[in-house]
């Protein structure tokens, strides 16, 4: 009876993989392996102080940088090409446009005080790892700021 859990699961496996796509057999690159580039966003104000985007904005700094992400690629398709290709202006125009849409919700009024006095920046930092030969098999760090807005 010891060996029941242990047949189930070899079973399930054999099954799931002559079904194909199916977690965690699947083909999709998100699931296959690690990509060799990212990013991260984070706000700070115009002294470069950091902002916590949840107490400020009651909002996960992943939703920020989803919110981004979207403006970005709207920017880029219309005028025609991915956001991979974004130049330093649709970057701008995309954080623009995220703090923009944070300004206007801040969880109260304590910080819509301290946001119209202090400002708010978006930065992006991108983290590119290494692993062509030759290399150092160290990471690349690019930050650049996105965004600005001021009262």
């Amino acid at each position: 009876m010891r060996t029941l859990p242990f047949v189930a699961t070899l079973a399930v496996a054999i099954f799931l993989q002559i079904v194909e796509e199916q977690f965690p057999f699947s083909q999709f690159p998100m699931y296959s392996g690690f990509s060799n580039e990212t990013t991260v966003i984070y706000l700070t104000d115009v002294n470069e102080t950091l902002i916590p985007v949840h107490p400020y904005f009651r909002l996960s700094s992943a939703k920020v940088k989803k919110t981004f992400n979207t403006e970005l690629k709207k920017i880029c398709r219309q005028k025609g090409y991915s956001e991979s290709e974004a130049t330093p202006e649709d970057l701008t125009a995309a954080g623009n446009l995220t703090l923009s849409h944070l300004v206007r919700n801040p969880r109260d009024a304590r910080y819509r005080k301290k946001l119209d006095e202090h400002g708010l920046r978006m930065h992006r930092t991108t983290l590119r790892m290494n692993r062509k030969k030759g290399d150092d098999h160290g990471f690349q760090q690019d930050t650049v700021t996105v965004g600005e807005w001021r009262k």
